[in-house]
């Protein structure tokens, strides 16, 4: 039997309200260029494939920041293709190259925090970044990054692994470290990070 979804926060509703409002502009943008390219009116210069790459781009980074910020909805397992979709979303809008050996189908709340997790990483690994995404058949998550150049985040996951507080003065772009816990507790987990020379060794 699935758990009762929890009531949305308010900034859940935001996020899902602005991500709504923004997919459907972005699919007609798509629809028109794929009209331009089969009447052939690119002009032989690019221009629609670049289009068409920002579109794609922005499409994806919709799709992990609906799932990462919205409400998680209930403990049903996600589709398959739902899954290859996200994953798809993730490489595209994080830039990082990933190793997907996730067994089973996860939940929407396994996933969302996933999802925050590899942004945090996304913060983290700076040049040539990667990492493999694992869940064993117990539902246990573990996700190893690599990069040629790795920041210092310890801080920040710090926040994330609720071993401090965020300060009021957090930037907008590293809000998912302080969403992490919150999305840890409601899935009923807890993230323990551990810094390797190669990168960062993260399970929850």
């Amino acid at each position: 039997m699935n758990a009762r979804a929890p009531s949305p926060c308010l900034h859940e509703l935001v996020a899902a309200r602005i991500c709504h409002d923004l997919v459907s502009p972005l699919g007609a943008i798509g629809n028109g260029l794929e009209l331009l390219s089969m009447a052939g009116g690119d002009g032989g210069g690019g221009e629609t494939g670049l289009i068409g790459e920002s579109v794609a781009l922005a499409t994806a980074r919709l799709k992990l920041l609906r799932l990462a910020f919205g409400p998680a909805g209930d403990d049903r397992d996600l589709r398959k293709t739902e899954t290859a979709g996200m994953v798809e979303a993730l490489q595209t809008a994080l830039r990082l190259r990933l190793d997907w050996q996730v067994t089973g189908d996860p939940t929407r709340p396994e996933m969302r925090c996933a999802c925050l997790v590899l942004m945090g990483l996304g913060a983290s690994l700076i040049q040539e970044g990667s990492a493999t995404v694992a869940r064993d058949g117990r539902g246990q998550w573990q996700i190893e990054g690599r990069a040629r150049r790795i920041a210092d985040a310890s801080g920040l996951w710090a926040i994330a692994d609720g071993r401090a507080e965020a300060p009021a003065d957090l930037a907008a772009r590293l809000v998912h470290f302080a969403i992490l816990p919150q999305a840890l507790a409601a899935a009923g987990r807890r993230l323990a990070v551990t810094h390797t020379e190669a990168g960062l060794s993260l399970s929850f």
